[in-house]
């Protein structure tokens, strides 16, 4: 039932708007399939040193081979929306393990999103690299992991790297969970007290994965070698931070999701007023300074514009920060805490170790948008509905909660419908680029050579 409506939705949209463009339709027009296409006139052999997208070149090589064998646009659209079918098929499981019918609702959320759907439904590399991600996280979240989880953690994230090098962050929860390690060699899971007793077999445990990490920041090192920087020279005057706003921007988005389960977190924030004061007080306070030191009204030279900035415009802001952005993040501090309170220890700490390496990747990129931070903010929501055990007492409102919330995101998803682009759109960079991989400069002897500049084209 999931995956017959997640196909729906991802193979019925590019049909809604045939004539005109949203943006990430333009973004597959502009950008990625002209960078599919080159590859597939290049095969075996993609020349990876300059093409027309940001990212890693996995994503695009992966489809230039049916490409190569004469699949069309559509045929490749359906091809890639494979990761997003897997995406939910590996939450769908666990809730439904959990919860059973009600997992359906729980997973709503994330089939309304525009930064899920839209990726999944037209050629962009999101999707692609948020599979690389979850899998990543549901193996550091196993109780137990063998050997073979081990590998398959480093071969992903070696996978991972080659589709989307911004998501090297993910190592870290796989250095956390060897840190930490399983039930067995750790029967209760570390508190901040007892995070360091027994250091050589966690140094130990640390420094294989350490190991089984090294390949995918070899691949990183290569690609950065080759362009000069952590993305493609077409692209490298942009994403350039850090951009110190996205952390409370990360904060208020959890206080958004969390306004549709209050329902859930008041009692729990409740107990926790009573059972872990110095843990509120703590988080509210660096909440209320991660808001207040950086400037957070609306700017899109700095940054900080779509998804939630675009509310944060429509209400004053004084010194070049938000009351609204400031106040929805002091609220996450707090939610971040009562969602964290409803997992076991261990989980507790792996969601929180990943959250905070993500965060930091996040604040690295000069743009902080919401489509870079929502999906991974929905699956820790929907793992922590398939993990907790005190959700497990309220189910029903947790599904109604999430009912809410995929009403919300389905409004704003249908809304962008309406924000078209001309297909006659064009971007300088990639016709610059096109320009000269196509019609490349020949090398003129140097003596034949009159002024430095005279025979180049326009890079």
């Amino acid at each position: 039932m999931i995956l017959l409506l997640t196909a729906v939705l991802l193979w019925i949209f590019p049909l809604l708007n045939p004539h005109y463009l949203i943006r990430s339709a333009s973004a597959e027009q502009l950008y990625h399939t002209p960078a599919i296409d080159r590859f597939a006139s290049q095969l075996p052999t993609p020349d990876y040193s300059d093409y027309s997208s940001a990212t890693t070149p996995g994503y695009h090589t992966v489809l230039a081979i049916p490409t190569k064998l004469g699949a069309s646009n559509p045929a490749l659209r359906i091809i890639a929306s494979i990761y997003s079918f897997f995406i939910v098929a590996l939450l769908a499981i666990p809730l439904a393990r959990t919860h059973r019918a009600l997992a359906i609702p729980m997973i709503l959320p994330l089939l309304a999103s525009n930064y899920f759907i839209f990726s999944g439904a037209w050629l962009l590399p999101d999707n692609s690299g948020w599979l690389g991600v979850l899998i990543i996280f549901l193996l550091a979240l196993k109780q137990n992991p063998t050997l073979k989880s081990h590998i398959l953690a480093g071969l992903t994230l070696l996978i991972l790297i080659y589709f989307r090098q911004v998501h090297i962050w993910a190592a870290a929860p796989i250095w956390l969970a060897a840190w930490i390690g399983s039930t067995e060699q750790t029967p209760h899971a570390p508190t901040v007290r007892s995070f360091f007793p027994n250091l050589p077999n966690r140094f130990s445990r640390s420094v294989i994965a350490l190991h089984r990490t090294l390949p995918a920041f070899l691949l990183l090192a290569y690609f950065v070698k080759l362009w000069g920087g952590l993305v493609t020279p077409t692209f490298k005057d942009e994403h350039h931070g850090p951009n110190p706003a996205t952390p409370a921007f990360i904060l208020l988005q959890i206080a958004v999701l969390s306004i549709f389960f209050l329902p859930i977190l008041l009692p729990q924030l409740k107990q926790l007023l009573k059972d872990a004061k110095p843990t509120l007080l703590i988080s509210t306070t660096l909440g209320t300074i991660l808001a207040i030191v950086p400037h957070s009204a609306y700017n899109e030279d700095a940054g900080r514009y779509s998804g939630w900035w675009n509310a944060v415009k429509k209400f004053p802001d004084f010194m070049d920060r938000s009351p609204v952005y400031i106040a929805g993040a002091i609220v996450g501090s707090i939610m971040l805490v009562t969602w964290g309170s409803l997992l076991n220890l261990r989980d507790r700490w792996i969601f929180a170790g990943t959250l905070l390496a993500f965060t930091l990747a996040q604040t690295a990129n000069l743009e902080s948008w919401q489509r870079y931070h929502e999906p991974m903010l929905l699956f820790m929501l929907m793992l922590i509905f398939a993990r907790s055990n005190k959700i497990q007492l309220t189910p029903k409102r947790a599904a109604l909660g999430s009912v809410a919330a995929s009403i919300m995101l389905a409004v704003i998803t249908a809304s962008l419908l309406k924000n078209q682009v001309s297909r006659d759109i064009t971007d300088p960079r990639v016709l610059r680029l096109d320009q000269r991989l196509d019609n490349p400069t020949p090398e003129v002897p140097q003596n034949q050579r009159t002024t430095p500049d005279s025979s180049r084209t326009t890079p």
